[in-house]
């Protein structure tokens, strides 16, 4: 299947916590071109202090609050973009699950949030997707409470984002 041009997910998480708020919403954009893929995502503002960092480049940016973007290619290549909403980015390229081989910087990168939502933007290159992209997951941790949410939902007595054959394409 070919990676469409225009991919866009606008959902409730399925939450792994059962007291997780019921009203967050996360959106997901995903926009291809000849050159370039835009990522954009956004979610509700919680309390969750920001990292302890400018923004930009963050590892372990799970640690806070973060949407996430998995895509998937052949052989179990795929990406993880950790997207936060105070500026703060993690973007990896993995060989197999968790096994992370590198690291991208984002051609272009935006953030802003309006004190009840935020959005975040992201262009990459497009050499820069796995081969056979055939599988998407959007995910989230958010609150000082730590809800994990997911558009696929995701079985298991802990949160586990890197489930790959739970992840599906494109719908």
């Amino acid at each position: 299947m070919t990676f469409p041009a225009r991919l866009l997910y606008d959902f409730t998480p399925h939450f792994h916590e059962p007291d997780a708020p019921r009203g967050w919403r996360v959106t997901a954009r995903l926009e291809s071109g000849p050159d370039d893929l835009t990522v954009t995502v956004s979610g509700p503002l919680t309390e969750m202090p920001p990292p302890a960092a400018p923004p930009g480049r963050v590892e372990a940016l799970w640690r806070h609050d973060v949407i996430e973007v998995f895509l998937l290619g052949v052989a179990d290549r795929y990406l993880e973009l950790e997207l936060g909403p105070h500026g703060h980015f993690w973007l990896l390229t993995l060989d197999g699950c968790r096994n992370i081989v590198g690291e991208l910087a984002p051609l272009h990168h935006a953030w802003r949030h309006d004190g009840a939502r935020f959005e975040v933007s992201v262009r990459l290159p497009a050499t820069a997707l796995p081969p056979g992209l055939s599988a998407v997951n959007v995910t989230c941790i958010l609150g000082q409470e730590r809800f994990h949410g997911s558009l696929v939902p995701l079985p298991g007595e802990r949160p586990d984002f890197h489930q790959l054959e739970r992840f599906h394409f494109p719908g």
